[in-house]
């Protein structure tokens, strides 16, 4: 069964310890008319196995999906780079991931993107945050008048069930910029002291970005901007380490330091940040990564693309002495042939046992590039201590 298991743990991460090695498609190209769904977020609702994923349902194509078209008809009804023409979608599946239900679209506003989702225990609320995109007509000034992203929030107190309204938290976080984005997957997360911490990244004065952190004492009702400025970091990833840190691991565009992701440190709940620097243990292209904490063995896994030069390979990587150093986890094989691009990725830990993880990936038809379709996979997370951390 041992040998059985390994041959069969691959991709991000595995269903054979309850449901079997298949890999499920929660999202693929063409579902529900969209050509393209990318950029997901996954959740678990605390003591349940009730997970809810949400990704960017785009009436557009490229940036990693281009679908093949078959009849002019849907050539012309596909924009190639509208990128107001998108939404955010939601699943749900009661059953720790076998199954999903059909689609939520109208969660939020045409234009949206970046969704993050997060559990608030104290309202045991559902918090989903996005950005909404202000598109510049043609001939439109940017300076005049000033236009900029907008951060926005939306609950549900019924486990992802139904939604209420949408609010603009904007002016709290201080997104002022028009390349202004939240965190995508995971930039939102609670502490155990009750502070609700999400990032964001935004342009910074030399051209280039960089990332915000944003914090509620108020169970997500009201937010406070950090007064510190994490450069060089886009797509922000929160979590807190199992010592009590607060993390923010980031995409690294510039490859600062290493090719590597980026992370910052602290240790006052979110209101301010030390010691920026790269993970050198994990290599990592320009890329989204995911980050999840099983406080059970005081452990944290890192999933990121595993090529030093191109968006495939799925790798997760453990710490166990709150992300010191990484090692590859023992179950990570490289991926099957067919589903061997990887992007975009989301984990999270289900019901205090399994690592579940979202991962964009290709399709064997129908789609071209690394990004036309969102696997889910669970496992059992290693539970034995790691030589050298």
């Amino acid at each position: 069964l041992f040998e059985s298991m390994t041959r069969l743990s691959v991709c991000i991460f595995f269903f054979l310890a309850t449901f079997g090695s298949s890999e499920i498609s929660v999202f693929h190209s063409g579902e529900g008319g969209f050509p393209c769904i990318r950029i997901p977020s996954l959740l678990n609702i605390p003591n349940t196995n009730i997970l809810l994923a949400a990704a960017e349902c785009r009436h557009f194509i490229h940036d990693g999906c281009n679908p093949y078209k078959e009849t002019t008809s849907e050539k012309h009804s596909v924009q190639v780079w509208r990128t107001d023409l998108r939404w955010i979608c939601v699943k749900r599946s009661d059953d720790g991931g076998r199954t999903w239900s059909k689609m939520q679209v109208n969660v939020t506003h045409m234009g949206s993107s970046n969704p993050t989702l997060a559990y608030e225990r104290h309202n045991k609320r559902v918090l989903l945050q996005y950005n909404k995109a202000i598109i510049l007509q043609p001939g439109e000034n940017v300076d005049h008048p000033p236009r900029v992203s907008s951060l926005w929030q939306i609950s549900s107190d019924d486990q992802g069930q139904t939604w209420g309204n949408r609010v603009n938290i904007s002016a709290q976080v201080g997104m002022k910029s028009l390349l202004g984005a939240m965190g995508p997957g995971g930039g939102l997360t609670q502490l155990r002291s009750g502070t609700m911490v999400g990032a964001m990244y935004q342009g910074d004065p030399h051209g280039g970005l960089q990332s915000r952190v944003f914090y509620s004492h108020d169970y997500g009702q009201t937010y406070t901007l950090s007064p510190t400025i994490l450069p060089h970091f886009s797509e922000p990833q929160v979590v807190q380490a199992p010592n009590g840190t607060v993390l923010v691991f980031g995409r690294n565009n510039k490859h600062v330091h290493c090719t590597c992701a980026l992370v910052a440190h602290s240790v006052d709940d979110a209101h301010t940040f030390t010691h920026l620097h790269g993970l050198p243990h994990v290599t990592a292209i320009a890329c989204q990564n995911s980050v999840a904490v099983y406080n059970k063995t005081n452990s944290m896994y890192f999933g990121n693309p595993g090529s030093a030069t191109s968006r495939e390979y799925f790798a997760v990587h453990e710490s166990f002495n709150g992300g010191s150093s990484w090692n590859p986890m023992d179950v990570y094989h490289p991926p099957l042939a067919a589903h061997s691009g990887a992007a975009y990725s989301a984990m999270a830990i289900i019901n205090g046992t399994m690592l579940g993880m979202l991962w964009e990936t290709n399709m064997t038809h129908s789609c071209r590039g690394v990004s036309c379709q969102i696997l889910f996979h669970s496992t059992l997370p290693p539970t034995r201590k790691k030589v050298g951390n």
